[in-house]
């Protein structure tokens, strides 16, 4: 957390530059115990990407001490390196649901082709036999009188 002076320093704006742009909605920041406001270093970089591009700029060596710097804390650098460990897999396991949700739509294009394929192909309707002429014997002829 950096107080408005450091956020203003970070940013290379005046300190009524920061306030304004708290009043404004800009910026959010909040109260600590003792009533000063203190502002998170990715809300100020959300709503100054500038300053993050000239981060990148500097290469990750000088990055480092930069991050030491605003947020005070000396495991800053064990904690950048675990939150980017952390989207790191979070970019993989996004990619592997991508390559999931691919796999499902082939199947399911598959399937649909089958069905399609399947109703399509419907046999030729069977004639149905010709009547076959009744054969009369000599017996029955004789029996019912048909001669």
């Amino acid at each position: 957390m950096l107080t408005v002076s450091e956020a203003a320093k970070t940013v290379g704006i005046s300190r009524g530059g920061i306030w304004k742009a708290i009043k404004r909605g800009k910026l959010s920041a909040t109260k600590d115990h003792a009533g000063n406001f203190t502002i998170d270093l990715a809300e100020l970089l959300r709503a100054y990407p500038q300053v993050d591009r000239q981060m990148d700029k500097e290469g990750s060596d000088s990055k480092q001490p930069s991050i030491d710097k605003w947020t005070g804390n000396r495991h800053s650098d064990e904690l950048v390196d675990s939150l980017r460990e952390q989207i790191d897999l979070l970019k993989y396991q996004a990619q592997a649901l991508r390559d999931d949700v691919l796999h499902e739509r082939e199947q399911a294009d598959h399937w649909r082709r089958q069905a399609t394929m399947l109703l399509e192909h419907q046999p030729e309707p069977e004639t149905p036999p010709e009547p076959r002429q009744q054969e009369t014997s000599l017996l029955w002829r004789k029996l019912f009188g048909r001669h």
